[in-house]
């Protein structure tokens, strides 16, 4: 697999929690969340005649249907080529003679992932996949399509429309809008901030950092100001006290339509 693949493997893989949500995914996210970041006529939405039959996951099949995934971004470029191929069908169409994985038939492709690797989707549980074409080897990726979406959101390059108008938090998976900007993170566990701000130009907002496996329940590890000048970034730092260990802050702007 490659250096690229696995890295995304790895960013995404931090992200990913179990959430109970209204569509049955992992994540709920906002409806024009990739319309707003990709652009319209970008972002492409499916219909029940582009499904192959093996596409059994209602919450899979609906999220492609309503938000659907942009064509083009950093790491993934949608196949489309509809109705989707199976991977199957993709291996036969290409004249590939490889070994394929169990159940072909039931691993729908979405696209190109990075250099030769597809991606797929489990048909039956909605599990998003990468399958390797050079090795012919699946592995597994994120847990389902909203993982997928919000991967994808987060690791696109900023643009020169983007501003700082509208932010949430993600810490742990959890979506929510803490009052003081305080939080707890266990070691070696990431948050992803977007809250709104109503500031002036020059003042910042500050989270503090808390170690909730320390011997003392909460120790302070310290301070993060981020400036509204600032359109994303990352900070990354060691525990003091506890077990040690790391965390790391990731923060993107954008003007969301939440």
């Amino acid at each position: 697999m490659s250096t690229t693949c696995t890295t995304a493997t790895a960013v995404i893989t931090r992200i990913e929690r179990e959430l109970r949500t209204d569509s049955g995914l992992a994540l709920d996210l906002p409806p024009r969340l990739l319309d707003r970041e990709f652009g319209q006529g970008k972002v492409v939405r499916f219909e029940d005649v582009d499904f192959p039959m093996t596409l059994t996951h209602e919450p899979t099949r609906r999220f492609l249907s309503e938000t659907g995934l942009p064509e083009d971004s950093f790491l993934f470029h949608l196949d489309t080529d509809l109705p989707l191929p199976t991977l199957a069908e993709y291996c036969t169409e290409a004249d590939w003679v490889t070994e394929l994985p169990d159940r072909p038939d039931h691993l729908i492709r979405l696209g190109n992932l990075t250099e030769d690797n597809s991606l797929v989707v489990d048909g039956t549980t909605g599990a998003i996949l990468a399958w390797s074409e050079p090795e012919a080897i699946l592995h597994p990726l994120t847990t389902d399509i909203s993982m997928l979406a919000f991967a994808l959101w987060l690791l696109q390059p900023e643009t020169d429309d983007d501003n700082v108008d509208e932010l949430f938090m993600f810490h742990n998976g959890t979506r929510f809008w803490p009052p003081s900007g305080i939080f707890s993170m266990t070691k070696d566990t990431e948050a992803f901030v977007n809250q709104v701000f109503e500031f002036g130009a020059d003042a910042e907002m500050r989270f503090s950092l808390r170690d909730d496996e320390s011997p003392l329940g909460s120790d302070s590890l310290g301070f993060v100001d981020i400036s509204r000048t600032e359109s994303n970034g990352e900070h990354t730092g060691d525990f003091e006290g506890g077990e040690g260990g790391s965390y790391t802050l990731t923060y993107r702007v954008g003007d969301l339509d939440l």
